[in-house]
């Protein structure tokens, strides 16, 4: 079975990524982990050229995805994708969802990096609820884990 894991940096990205591999069967599952570099929210123009902040954001992003699929491999997952994708976070996960399914479910931490944006926007975990065309498992932050049941896929 495939599963979207969207990832951004962030402690609760990790611990989405940690709750998804106590619930995932390395012999049996794949993993597709996404980070999206969001130029809107990125360093102002002012202070760093939008292509250095873009090279700046892939190098990052690339930096994530590594250490997680490293995590990924080390608890037996041998299948597992990377992906960075451009563009508006929330529609980004969309497509890649409808674009490279079927998958079972996407997985995402309840809070992201940017809280400005989640202020303005709404959180990106709240617009996958509403708008993926698969379940979403929304993990909350570590705080709220000691207390959570991990569910049995």
């Amino acid at each position: 079975m495939k599963y979207v894991v969207a990832v951004d940096g962030s402690d609760s990205s990790f611990n989405a990524l940690e709750q998804s591999l106590k619930i995932l069967k390395p012999n049996r599952d794949t993993i597709d982990l996404v980070t999206v570099i969001d130029l809107e929210t990125a360093t102002p123009e002012d202070l760093v050229p939008p292509e250095l902040e873009f090279i700046n954001q892939q190098r990052v992003s690339q930096q994530i995805l590594d250490r997680y699929s490293e995590m990924c491999k080390t608890k037996g997952f041998t299948s597992v994708k990377q992906d960075i994708l451009c563009g508006d976070i929330r529609e980004e996960i969309i497509k890649y969802i409808e674009d490279n399914g079927p998958f079972e479910m996407v997985i995402v931490g309840s809070r992201g990096l940017s809280i400005v944006k989640r202020i303005i926007l709404g959180s990106v975990s709240e617009y996958l609820v509403h708008h993926a065309p698969i379940p979403v498992y929304v993990v909350k932050h570590e705080n709220h884990l000691n207390h959570a049941t991990t569910p049995s896929i």
